[in-house]
């Protein structure tokens, strides 16, 4: 039940994040276009410390016991998620495609804003038009109502097919936008259709393990993937 729960929560967080990624380059755009980006960070400061004045007078305090610190305790159980194959199929698939996603990130203004000289505004909603379709995949996956493995084994496979064709285009047919974005909402809408069956699966395969333990694990894997798409553009566009 415990680890039901995380899943639900993590994967709401998760969704939030998402959306948060799709309106966030349109509502800034529009933002600027009354105010500056030095009143802009303020804004964000202030909400940011109310944000958090909030969580502190609204979240509920974590009243348990606190146990005696083990180590060996807890280098078994690192142990047991490390050497977890399924663990790892799962959460290696989750993270390539969260990178993917991330390269897109730090890609997308350079490709739009520089190359194809859009301006903040186009550059929102074609952000927006992404994430959208993202979102649109992940709900797919709720309409469809096919099991796990299903919805696994199909959207890994269009997920790669989608991720060649991006590739190609981005490689060889830049100035071509709209073959360009097609390719990439596709990527996005299978993407989305297996994004959170995988993060699910990852993270219920070590049995044995603590839930926050392999959340530990699987967060570390995904920020370094994170950060390695992100790398990646950045020494592909600025070599």
């Amino acid at each position: 039940m415990e680890r039901e729960q995380a899943v639900k929560t993590t994967s709401w967080m998760g969704s939030i994040t998402i959306l948060a990624t799709a309106l966030g380059p349109l509502l800034g755009s529009l933002l600027l276009q009354w105010i500056n980006l030095r009143e802009l960070f303020i804004a964000l400061t202030a909400y940011t410390v109310l944000s958090l004045y909030l969580l502190h007078v609204f979240m509920p305090q974590n009243r348990t016991q606190l146990k005696k610190f083990n180590l060996r305790k807890i280098i078994v159980d690192y142990q047991v998620i490390l050497t977890n194959s399924q663990f790892w199929i799962h959460t290696l698939a989750f993270c390539f495609l969260f990178s993917i996603l991330i390269a897109w990130n730090t890609l997308s203004p350079f490709y739009l804003m520089n190359y194809l000289n859009m301006n903040r505004i186009q550059f929102g909603w074609v952000q927006l038009l992404v994430y959208g379709v993202f979102i649109l995949g992940i709900n797919l996956k709720e309409l469809l109502k096919l099991q796990i493995e299903e919805i696994i084994k199909t959207g890994l496979f269009l997920t790669i097919v989608s991720f060649i064709l991006s590739a190609l285009t981005l490689i060889f047919l830049p100035q071509h936008f709209y073959w360009v974005i097609g390719n990439i909402l596709f990527f996005c809408l299978s993407t989305g259709f297996i994004f959170y069956s995988l993060y699910r699966k990852a993270i219920e395969m070590p049995k044995k393990a603590p839930m926050a333990t392999t959340m530990a694990v699987f967060s570390m894997s995904q920020n370094l993937f994170g950060f390695l798409g992100s790398l990646m553009v950045r020494k592909l566009y600025f070599k």
